[in-house]
């Protein structure tokens, strides 16, 4: 198009058309304009999108730490309750943000604690000292987990290098 339009200047082409010059040149810009447009429309949306998925996935968690029992419980509708948010969490995460090496390792980590702990109150034997102690220490380290999970998600809301 531009050529084009170089040519018919070269030549005098446009001087007694002004009607298709201007029809020309709307048409140059709309080529150009137009993908440009769509380019920055999909590049804004697709960042609020991910904005939106780790906000739901914070919540998620932040669900998930009200919900996990800080003592050995064996109130089964507890553990599915965090059975439910665990899972909800994870999913959510996973599409909402690029998973790095360190979030892969402390879900993980995450997972083997929740485990643990539920292992700890199925076996019957809570009240045992070493079993509410071996819980406790899987409830202090799992929420410094959460609690890292939770600054990795809303830290890529606000730095756009992490998103």
């Amino acid at each position: 198009m531009f050529l084009l339009g170089m040519a018919g200047d070269a030549g005098g082409w446009w001087a007694d058309r002004p009607f298709l010059t201007n029809v020309y040149s709307t048409v140059t810009g709309a080529l150009f304009g137009i993908p440009i447009a769509l380019f920055l429309i999909a590049r804004l949306r697709e960042g609020a999108l991910a904005d939106t998925g780790r906000a739901r996935a914070h919540n998620a968690l932040v669900a998930l730490r009200h919900a996990i029992p800080s003592t050995p419980q064996r109130d089964e509708f507890v553990w599915a309750q965090v059975d439910m948010l665990w899972l909800h969490f994870r999913s959510l995460f996973e599409k909402s943000s690029r998973y790095t090496v360190t979030q892969v390792v402390a879900t993980s980590k995450a997972d083997v604690h929740l485990r643990m702990m539920r292992r700890i109150t199925e076996s019957g034997d809570t009240g045992s000292e070493d079993d509410r102690d071996r819980f406790q220490r899987s409830y202090r380290q799992l929420e410094l987990i959460l609690a890292d999970l939770s600054d990795a998600l809303v830290g890529a809301r606000s730095d756009p290098q992490r998103a």
